[in-house]
Order: C-alpha cells, then sequence, then structure tokens
C-alpha cells in the first residue's frame, strides 16, 4: 500500500492523501473520503484512515481529503456557498483521481454532512455508482413519532402532557408560523443552513439515482433515534417508492453518530469494504 499527499483543486487548494494498493493494480472504481462536519479527513476515531487502508488491501484505491477552508486545505477563492464549493471539491477530487489513477467510476458518502454532500454530487455526476450515508435525512411515521414519545411520556408522564398540550396551540398557530417563515426565509440563506429536503423532493432524487445505476448504502445508528428509531422506517417511509427495495438500509441501535465503539468501525468497515467489492464486481461500470 502506498500512502502518497497530494494537492489538487482549480486553486491547488485540496488537500488529501492518495492510498493505492500494493503493487499498483487497483479496481475500476474509487472512494472518495472527507470531512464529517468540521473533523479533518481523517474522520470521527480515524475512521476514513481504517476505511482507506482496509479498501486498499481490497485492492481499491481511495483519496482522502479536506473540503475548501478544512483541515489542511485552503478557502477557494471563488467565493461559492459552502454546500456548492464542497461539491465542485468532489468533482476536482474525482478529476485527479481520474487523471492519476485512470478511475473513472467512483463510490462516495459519509458520516452526516458528508452524507448530504454524497448525495448531491450523486445527483449530478453520472462518475458516481455507488453512495453510502450513515446518519443523513430521515423522515418520521407514525410509528417512529410513537416509539420516540413513549419514554418522554413513560418518564415525565405530567410535563409531557403538558408539552403535548403546547404542541397542539402551536399546530392551531401553524398558519401564522408559515407566513412568518417565508418573511424570514432569507435570513436563513444568509446563515447558509443545510435544510433537509422534502421527503417528496428526497425521494425523487433516490430515485434518479437509483434508475441511473448507483448503489445505496443506508445506515441509521442511536444517535438519531428522534427522527429514525425503528430498523423498518425506511421501508415504511418509501413504501409507495419503487426504490425502497433496491436500497440497502440498516438500523444500528447499538452503533453512536461517530462509532466511537471499535465493534462499530469494525462492522463499518467491514460491510462497506463488502459492498464495495460488490460493486467492483459489477460487469459495467457505467451508468444506465
Amino acid at each position: 500500500m502506498s500512502e502518497i499527499l497530494v494537492v489538487f483543486g482549480s486553486d491547488r487548494h485540496l488537500a488529501g492523501t492518495l492510498n493505492l494498493p500494493e503493487g499498483g493494480e487497483t479496481e475500476p472504481v474509487g472512494v472518495l473520503l472527507y470531512n464529517a462536519g468540521v473533523i479533518s479527513r481523517m474522520g470521527p476515531h480515524r475512521l476514513n484512515v481504517k476505511l482507506a487502508r482496509d479498501l486498499s488491501a481490497r485492492g481499491v484505491a481511495s483519496l482522502r481529503f479536506d473540503l475548501s477552508g478544512q483541515g489542511d486545505s485552503r478557502v477557494c477563492a471563488q467565493g461559492h456557498t459552502f454546500e456548492r464549493q464542497a461539491v465542485l471539491d468532489l468533482q476536482a477530487a474525482m478529476d485527479h483521481m481520474e487523471r492519476i489513477c485512470n478511475i473513472k467510476h467512483f463510490v462516495v458518502g459519509g458520516i452526516c454532512s458528508g452524507a448530504h454532500t454524497g448525495l448531491a454530487v450523486a445527483d449530478i455526476d453520472p462518475r458516481v455508482v455507488g453512495l453510502w450515508m450513515v446518519d443523513g435525512h430521515a423522515y418520521p411515521t407514525l410509528k417512529s413519532l410513537w416509539r420516540r414519545r413513549i419514554p418522554q411520556l413513560t418518564r415525565r408522564p405530567l410535563q409531557t402532557l403538558l408539552q403535548w398540550s403546547k404542541s397542539l396551540v402551536g399546530l392551531a398557530l401553524f398558519p401564522l408560523r408559515r407566513l412568518m417563515r417565508r418573511q424570514n426565509r432569507h435570513l436563513a440563506v444568509l446563515d447558509m443552513g443545510r435544510e433537509t429536503p422534502s421527503k417528496e423532493a428526497f425521494a425523487n432524487t433516490m430515485q434518479t439515482i437509483v434508475d441511473r445505476g448507483v448503489d445505496v448504502f443506508m445506515v441509521y445508528t442511536a444517535s438519531v433515534w428522534w427522527t429514525y428509531n425503528y430498523a423498518g422506517q425506511w421501508r415504511d417511509s418509501f413504501k409507495d417508492r419503487a426504490f425502497v427495495d433496491q436500497v440497502r438500509c440498516e438500523h444500528l441501535p447499538e452503533m453512536d453518530h461517530t462509532a466511537t465503539r471499535l465493534s462499530s468501525q469494525r462492522w463499518l468497515i467491514d460491510n462497506l469494504g463488502k459492498w464495495v467489492d460488490n460493486i467492483c464486481d459489477r460487469p459495467q461500470h457505467t451508468v444506465w
């Protein structure tokens, strides 16, 4: 295995580590690893480093790098929003691996914001053939809403009932609040906050990339229990969508958001590695 420090990007502002398998022979699919939130390209608990080395042992090349303005990468002079720049950064990483390794197809994804950035790139770039998302967007069902209320009601029944009463008042005031949100929408844009897409918009995006032949691997941990809290929630959320059976989705209540336990890290590394192996074994890596 070789680990090579690289600098790339339109302003040569991006810094990363290229992992190449022993002997120089690589699978036809490369993997991009990058920041989760503000954590550097090493990933939480060095997860990206461990994953890159495991992939290398499987013959898969990877590039783990810092997005613009994070870790060792400089801010890009072009002044895009964070979301837009993150997409451009991933495309620059694919360009670099294509130029250096002659790899034309890629797996992207990550934890939390890394998952969201991966989804945005998979939606627009046909070079993406695999997407993994840990604690990405989630959409509640009646069952998940009930499950998250049970412990609350058991521990603090009086306070919970009072809170529910306030919620009913809030529902009555919903039209007024919606009007206020419209008036303040420009403030949210200035704050550059990442908004969760509507369920319909997310489903349409997922259907588009699955129809294009992108393999999708979803993982939800205990840390997002408030929004995702049982194994069948994915199916219940999207049971009327064709992609629901084409996406692998795992609910891991023993794992936290950053895979703190070594057993959680091992599970992620093993299962992502095998999943990437399957993508590499596909007869063709072109989009459908």
